[in-house]
């Protein structure tokens, strides 16, 4: 029988998301939260793969310049469930991102990043959260309850 998190696929499109340290430690919580990752530096092969994806529950994860280049195209692919900015100027990230519902956060903080994934993943798994990872404070507003704001 499949767990919750193999339901889930987390794609992370940055050019710098397998040469940090910061980084390799962020998918190392990532992977405890969903099980399968795949990893992204150019914006034609990520938009390839997702178009193509049988999984039915994408989550991505995009820098600042590639999600202005990506969320356009794939935003309302079906397989998207939602998607979060982790980069280096919230202010003009949030200003382009804020007409998009499948927005979990942007953020510039890695433990933010996990914190809102996390929680966002205990909502939609209906779990609680993963005890290594509940530990993290979390600032951010998950996209279920500002969704909830417009009904």
């Amino acid at each position: 029988m499949a767990s919750d998190r193999d339901m889930f696929e987390c794609v992370w499109l940055d050019n710098t998301a397998n040469s940090t340290e910061e980084n390799k430690d962020i998918q190392k919580k990532l992977r405890l939260i969903i099980k399968k990752l795949h990893m992204f530096d150019n914006v034609e092969t990520c938009e390839k793969y997702l178009r193509n994806t049988t999984k039915e529950s994408v989550i991505l994860i995009v820098s600042g310049a590639f999600g202005r280049q990506i969320i356009p195209k794939i935003h309302d692919l079906p397989q998207i469930i939602a998607f979060y900015v982790f980069c280096q100027n919230k202010r003009s990230n949030e200003e382009w991102t804020n007409k998009y519902n499948k927005l979990g956060i942007v953020c510039t903080s890695s433990s933010e990043l996990i914190s809102c994934i996390s929680k966002d993943q205990s909502t939609r798994t209906g779990t609680e959260e993963n005890p290594l990872i509940s530990v993290i404070s979390s600032n951010c507003d998950s996209m279920e309850s500002r969704n909830a704001s417009f009904l």
